[in-house]
């Protein structure tokens, strides 16, 4: 989820800077600078989101078995389109692997950030000795009650 907000942002400043490029007619390095720090930082955002990783697997799914069913229709007798048949299939296995540890990664920092799951999930974490994994999650998890506690309290304190 992270790499997707992420990568919005990135679009949006990216976006920004190029206008403001424009505007100066090139003119200025700073700006110019900006523009390309901006998009190179959204297109690594977006290389590893998981929309990026799930519509590859889908995409190399298809290509494998579109490859596969015209490998059939010859009977396998075409050396090419079955060898395309094999390298849809590990490039598809590749995919997976990378789509599965992104949606793990995306789905474990949307729990870390539920107040009592997040920190339920970090106490587990420090109980089978990863430290560091229950520091985020118990972080994230306070974070987000502080902010919660904070919007309530200021509810119901009013205007001033």
């Amino acid at each position: 989820m992270g790499n997707e907000i992420t990568t919005i942002g990135g679009a949006i400043a990216t976006a920004g800077t190029a206008v403001a490029c424009g505007v100066t007619l090139g003119q200025v390095d700073a700006i110019n600078a900006a523009v390309k720090e901006c998009a190179e930082f959204t297109g690594s955002a977006a290389s590893n989101s998981l929309v990026r990783h799930s519509g590859e697997a889908l995409g190399l799914a298809v290509a494998t078995g579109v490859s596969a069913i015209a490998a059939g229709v010859t009977l396998g007798q075409c050396e090419e389109l079955n060898d395309t048949v094999t390298m849809f299939g590990e490039m598809l296995e590749s995919s997976a692997v990378n789509f599965e540890k992104a949606a793990e990664d995306t789905l474990s920092g949307f729990a870390d950030g539920i107040p009592v799951i997040g920190h339920i999930k970090g106490g587990i974490h420090y109980v089978c000795g990863d430290s560091e994994a229950g520091e985020v999650a118990i972080k994230s998890a306070s974070r987000t009650l502080g902010v919660l506690s904070g919007g309530i309290i200021g509810m119901g304190a009013g205007p001033m």
